[in-house]
């Protein structure tokens, strides 16, 4: 059998069985982005539990997941809520192990990308949030700058 597809569940609680109404329930995650496939990933999109009026939600990608946690929580779907959204085990896992650390990275960069007024820290507003992959480029190129600076006022001191 061949590895199943990564994907990023939500554990929902407040589902009731006996007044959801599935598709306004699945549509209203659907909205954040593509659920997964039990083919594809080995899961369900959507496992609903009614001894503990529960469900879980598979998404792909972690960033809709994300998305949906954050704009879903506390509300009324599909005729039932108000929803409680929590990372199942394995986001939480990889949270801890991907995101969290990539927020570090990004939060490091910022503090040292210097603003206008030359002062590290001051050239990102407070409160923004960077991918990593976008704190990587930034560091690079920050690294970059520098070292060009660097040099310039090596052949100035010549």
């Amino acid at each position: 059998s061949k590895p199943r597809s990564q994907f990023f569940g939500l554990w929902v609680g407040n589902v009731h069985s006996e007044v959801v109404e599935q598709e306004a329930f699945k549509a209203a995650f659907e909205h954040f982005g593509e659920l997964c496939s039990a083919k594809a990933h080995g899961v369900p999109p959507i496992n609903i539990l009614p001894p503990s009026s529960s469900a879980f939600v598979n998404f792909c990608r972690y960033e809709d997941a994300d998305a949906a946690r954050s704009a879903l929580q506390g509300k009324t779907v599909g005729c039932t809520g108000p929803l409680r959204i929590n990372a199942s085990d394995l986001m939480q896992k990889y949270e801890e192990e991907v995101v969290i650390p990539a927020r570090k990275r990004a939060e490091s960069a910022r503090a040292n990308w210097p603003g206008d007024d030359g002062i590290a820290g001051s050239g990102v507003e407070a409160g923004s949030v960077w991918g990593g992959a976008a704190a990587g480029a930034a560091q690079q190129g920050f690294n970059s700058i520098q070292q060009s600076i660097q040099q310039q006022q090596q052949q100035q001191q010549q």
